[in-house]
């Protein structure tokens, strides 16, 4: 067992959007890259197929390098990242993210005329 990822877990976030979790091994790290900026929901499967994929990256993470005694120190993300078929991190299929101004939180009021300051009203 000496692939070292990414291994990729489907999952969702907080908004029900289709994400994922990717798994990888540098050196005798486990390192996992979750959304950009998101909390990551997982149901009981994608919790067990996390749980399988965190326990083979820290066996990965525990063997001892090719050729030496101890476990691998020096594996980067470029070469941990070869492993996937076509040499990219797994992609993954989603909508693009909704505005964040929705229901009434927009000013009736078009242009200029909505922001005071600009037309020398009260601040």
């Amino acid at each position: 067992m000496n692939d070292r990822g990414p291994w990729a877990v489907t999952c969702r976030d907080v908004a029900g959007r289709l994400r994922s979790l990717t798994v990888f091994v540098r050196g005798s790290e486990v390192v996992v890259v979750a959304p950009a900026g998101e909390a990551a929901a997982l149901d009981a499967a994608e919790a067990e197929q996390f749980r399988s994929v965190f326990a083979t990256a820290t066996e990965v993470a525990a063997m001892p390098a090719p050729g030496g005694s101890g476990p691998s120190r020096g594996t980067g993300t470029v070469s941990t990242m070869r492993q996937s078929d076509d040499g990219d991190p797994p992609a993954v299929a989603a909508r693009p993210a909704s505005s964040p101004c929705r229901g009434g939180t927009t000013t009736p009021i078009p242009g200029s005329a909505a922001i005071p300051a600009l037309q020398g009203g009260a601040a």
